[in-house]
């Protein structure tokens, strides 16, 4: 350590990134190409520029010191972070290095509000979608259920169907029709049940959290 240098402090974060999978399938124990994508957006030019106003912005959030963007452009911003994966897991080492110790816990906490809001708002929209396409897949389940359900019941009526327990029942012509019919309405009736199950896990999902972080300061010094 050099004493005539100024200290160089570290303030870091631990951030647990989970890819998106479908409702009916688990997520990998360590999604390597989805980490080094949101490494890439950590460290993105729109990310950080965001990140710069906010913390110019509010000043409760930086513990009232005032960041002057004339003063800290999004260059030097990025110059000052860093993104590191950790071998084998979903989890990045996000780093604020400088040698002002009380501004680099803001930024880290700016950094990764941003990039939080980011991910809830694309979690979001892609599960709006899904919720969309999934009633809308539900709604045509039950149409279709409909039209068999009145088909089923005009067949019985028309063909003096009134029950399977019939001895004769296997002597009717008619019968063959009745079971392909009768095994038609039970296909989409499944189907309903699987996307309502699949329509509420989607609704499910959204109340759980993927994302976690702590935040540290350390020191660290300057050789």
């Amino acid at each position: 350590y050099v004493y005539s240098r100024p200290a160089l402090y570290r303030s870091y974060a631990t951030l647990l990134t989970v890819a998106q999978t479908a409702i009916d399938q688990q997520s990998s124990d360590a999604d390597i190409q989805h980490v080094a994508i949101q490494r890439q957006i950590l460290t993105g030019q729109e990310l950080l520029d965001e990140t710069l106003m906010r913390l110019n912005h509010d000043e409760e959030q930086t513990n009232g010191i005032t960041f002057d963007s004339s003063k800290l452009t999004t260059s030097e911003l990025r110059r000052m972070l860093t993104v590191q994966a950790v071998p084998e897991t979903n989890l990045v080492e996000l780093a604020a290095i400088g040698y002002q110790a009380e501004i680099l816990a803001p930024i880290i906490n700016s950094w990764i509000d941003i990039y939080l809001q980011r991910r809830a708002e694309e979690v979001k929209q892609s599960t709006g979608l899904t919720l969309e396409a999934l009633g809308e897949e539900l709604t045509g389940l039950e149409d279709k259920i409909l039209s068999k359900r009145e088909e089923l019941e005009d067949f019985r009526q028309i063909n003096e169907i009134t029950s399977l327990g019939r001895e004769n029942l296997f002597e009717n012509q008619s019968l063959a029709r009745f079971r392909a019919l009768n095994k038609s309405f039970n296909a989409p009736s499944e189907e309903a049940v699987k996307s309502k199950a699949r329509l509420d896990a989607v609704n499910k999902a959204t109340e759980v959290s993927q994302l976690l972080f702590m935040v540290k300061l350390k020191l660290c010094y300057n050789y």
